[in-house]
């Protein structure tokens, strides 16, 4: 269980052409053969296979990733053309946990084993953007974006879905969806005084998909569009520091459920930040600070909705507040001290509840799921000379997690859970020499053994830290 053999090579070239023109290529090869990632545990922790199957859980997940990036260099601008495609396979033999609902017996719950599934995607992207120099008080950016996506989301062969000591019934499925879609976008920003500087910018955006659930079925298709505007101001309110505030509207397409299920429509944002930046006591103090809110209208959410089908489903909820702040902190205490903070809260509400759902999953005042309510991290890192002169250096960090919730009162008020807060002690020693580097590292010191996602009571498959870990890294630079 969680056991994996991984190999990954990656490759950078860069030519330069001439002063005007250099072009960057890139490329990485990903292979992992896992075991079953996430499968059920029982109340003790202890990993276990469903239905008494004598079968292997096992797995891979593999994928190559390509790029070519042009930078041309014009008078009083410059042209960038970047060109990626990713191709990637993804397999599972024999996993399976507790499902996300519950029988009629309370405390129990859908037990589902799949025997195969396989996940592919072909993705080829295309961005062409021509940009302003700095040589003026008008700044501007203008481009066009491409992407085609021929995906396979959901293969699976075969599986059975049953509750503890019998199954119900044996199923396969299939899902094939296609995506072509492209947007034109534009920014302008104007430099009013030499401390003050004003931007809108717009973007259009255009998808059009197909879904289909056999292999040999007919495509299911739309189109989904968007006109979404930018605006922002900074303002130096000196030299070492500036203050500014973001409006912008956001969009994710809308897409298709299995047959005979309900569509799903687009989801859209209004977002708005506001922030500073400054440096502080002599430069010694670095610290950024930055409020945000996000209104959201037809939050789409994945679940079960059993007044519809026992099939997982996308749907649009309602609408979703998001409010926060964001807070980073770096401090240089001395010649060779420096102590560093990074900390959020983020308070999340739904507003109104889609009343076309049959049976909602969330009411008005729920959180969203998957969320946690606060993160910080603290850390330092303290520079020295060892014995023999050479340079090293020890830094400790360490992080806090709050919990997040997971929600579905379509089955019931008591469906409801949440995270563990989980606490990370991590440190790493280095030693230099030459053009070598040895470094000692300890990743979750504590070994904490928390639930990272909110679902791991439940659904008994949450994933949790990985277990400390102690060992070397040898650096070689030529």
């Amino acid at each position: 269980i969680n056991d994996y053999e991984l190999s990954n090579l990656r490759a950078k070239l860069l030519w330069e052409h001439s002063d005007n023109l250099k072009i960057k290529a890139s490329a990485i090869v990903h292979k992992n053969d896992t075991g079953a990632q996430n499968i059920r545990e029982d109340d003790n922790g202890n990993y276990q296979q469903l239905f008494d199957e004598p079968t292997t859980p096992s797995g891979t997940d593999d994928y190559e990733l390509y790029n070519l990036t042009v930078l041309y260099d014009m008078e009083g601008m410059s042209l960038t053309s970047s060109t990626s495609y990713l191709d990637t396979q993804k397999q599972a033999l024999n996993w399976g946990n507790e499902c996300c609902f519950p029988t009629s017996n309370p405390g129990e719950y859908w037990n589902i084993l799949i025997y195969e599934q396989n996940v592919s995607a072909e993705i080829f992207s295309q961005e062409l953007r021509l940009s302003s120099d700095d040589s003026s008080a008008l700044n501007w950016t203008a481009g066009i974006f491409y992407k085609d996506a021929e995906t396979i989301p959901s293969d699976l062969v075969s599986g059975i879905l049953g509750v503890p000591g019998s199954f119900d019934f044996a199923f396969s499925s299939f899902q094939e969806e296609n995506s072509e879609s492209w947007a034109v976008f534009g920014e302008l920003a104007y430099g009013l005084t030499d401390s003050l500087e004003v931007g809108v910018g717009l973007r259009y955006f255009e998808d059009r998909k197909e879904d289909r659930r056999s292999p040999d079925g007919v495509f299911e298709q739309d189109k989904f569009n968007s006109l979404n505007p930018k605006f922002f101001i900074s303002y130096a309110a000196s030299e070492n520091s500036r203050i500014y505030f973001n409006a912008a509207q956001g969009f994710r397409s809308g897409g298709f459920n299995a047959a005979n299920l309900p569509s799903y429509d687009p989801e859209e944002v209004q977002s708005y930040e506001l922030g500073a930046k400054m440096v502080l006591m002599d430069r010694r103090l670095q610290a950024e600070l930055a409020l945000f809110f996000s209104d959201y209208q037809d939050y789409q959410v994945n679940g079960v909705d059993l007044s519809v089908s026992t099939s997982n489903i996308l749907s649009n909820s309602g609408s979703i507040d998001v409010q926060g702040i964001d807070v980073s902190l770096r401090w240089f205490a001395g010649e060779n001290l420096e102590l560093g903070f990074n900390g959020n809260y983020t308070d999340t509400e739904f507003k109104e509840i889609n009343e076309a759902l049959d049976t909602p999953r969330y009411e008005i005042g729920d959180p969203a799921d998957f969320v946690p309510q606060y993160g910080y991290s603290l850390w330092s890192t303290l520079s020295f000379e060892w014995f023999d002169s050479s340079p090293g250096s020890l830094r400790i960090d360490y992080s806090q997690q709050g919990e997040a919730h997971y929600r579905g009162r379509n089955f019931g008020p008591d469906y409801h859970d949440t995270s563990d807060i989980v606490d990370l002690l991590n440190a790493r020693l280095s030693w230099e020499k030459g053009n070598v580097m040895v470094e000692l590292y300890a990743h979750n010191l504590t070994n904490e053994r928390g639930f990272i996602g909110p679902d791991g009571r439940l659904q008994k498959n949450s994933s949790r830290p990985r277990p400390r870990s102690i060992g070397l890294n040898f650096d070689l630079t030529f």
